[in-house]
């Protein structure tokens, strides 16, 4: 019985975690600029676009290595570098022999 209850509290400790996640997401996927973007008008409400849509597929797939990059350097172009940084960190652990970004 000890067994079965110590994998119902790590099932809804990992329930939590998600939750969590999630909306962690969300909130990194509409951050603002850090830095002066690189792109201007239809430009950038393009790259913006398309960046939430990179944002959303990395979710899904976290270990796709061509929508991590393609994020990063959109979100180096529209200004928020923290993204940039923090998903090559993250590919950095899914694909640590990449030298794409070393």
């Amino acid at each position: 019985m000890a067994g079965a209850g110590g994998r119902l509290a790590l099932a809804g400790l990992t329930a939590l975690l998600a939750i969590g996640a999630a909306g962690m997401a969300s909130t990194m996927a509409q951050a603002a600029s850090n830095v002066t973007p690189q792109l201007q008008g239809t430009a950038l409400t393009a790259a913006e676009s398309r960046r939430q849509q990179l944002f959303a597929q990395m979710l899904s797939d976290p270990g796709n290595v061509a929508v991590t990059l393609e994020y990063a350097k959109l979100s180096s172009e529209v200004g928020d570098l923290e993204g940039a940084v923090s998903a090559l960190e993250r590919l950095a652990i899914f694909a640590p022999e990449l030298g794409q970004i070393k």
